[in-house]
């Protein structure tokens, strides 16, 4: 009987494990929250009244178009109506037209995107059985950007996919959001890591 052919290793395009605090992420801190490397993880810490999400992007590791993203998150402190969320092809932080996909810490999910400032889900937020509540507790997610097939996955579960063809390149970016106020906290803080981008 032949040796069964093993399938090909993808090739990786871009990978960090946050262990350097000079790879390229948007570090600081301003009235909307802070972004920083503490003990080989990308912390976000959003607050409850900002307006925006706090987003931290690296514009050195350049553009992509088609790509499959892998990356560990967790919910450190804070509320958990929130949303931990990975942006792909992203135009521009000045003007920030982009892909989103997004868990929170009390289960939800949605994909979606960012035009003309307006925020358009393609999806309404759904409640999943495979996203992890706890605090600490670590999920994987997975972004498929292939064309104009958009899919995301939690924990080896497909959650959710569209099709839309406005954004075919950009950057990446990782955000969170912090929604409400609960239990006194009046933030969520994020954090990140082991991201890897592979070919399709």
């Amino acid at each position: 009987m032949p040796e069964p052919i093993p399938e090909p290793i993808p090739k990786i395009l871009y990978s960090e494990d946050f262990s350097n605090e000079m790879s390229g992420w948007g570090i600081g801190e301003d009235k909307t929250g802070a972004v920083y490397y503490q003990h080989g993880w990308l912390h976000i810490k959003n607050y409850t009244y900002s307006e925006f999400s706090t987003t931290s992007y690296n514009f050195s590791a350049g553009e992509f178009d088609d790509f499959i993203l892998e990356v560990e998150t967790k919910l450190v402190d804070g509320t958990d109506v929130n949303w931990h969320s990975v942006t792909c092809r992203t135009q521009d932080t000045t003007d920030p037209r982009c892909y989103y996909f997004s868990i929170g810490a009390d289960g939800h999910y949605v994909i979606g995107k960012n035009q003309n400032w307006e925020v358009i889900p393609f999806i309404p937020p759904t409640r999943s059985i495979y996203i992890l509540t706890d605090e600490d507790t670590v999920n994987l997610m997975r972004i498929e950007c292939i064309g104009d097939n958009l899919r995301l996955s939690v924990n080896g579960h497909l959650l959710a996919e569209a099709s839309d063809s406005t954004y075919n390149s950009g950057y990446l970016g990782l955000t969170a959001t912090a929604e409400v106020e609960k239990h006194g906290k009046q933030f969520s803080e994020i954090a990140f890591d082991n991201l890897i981008v592979t070919e399709p």
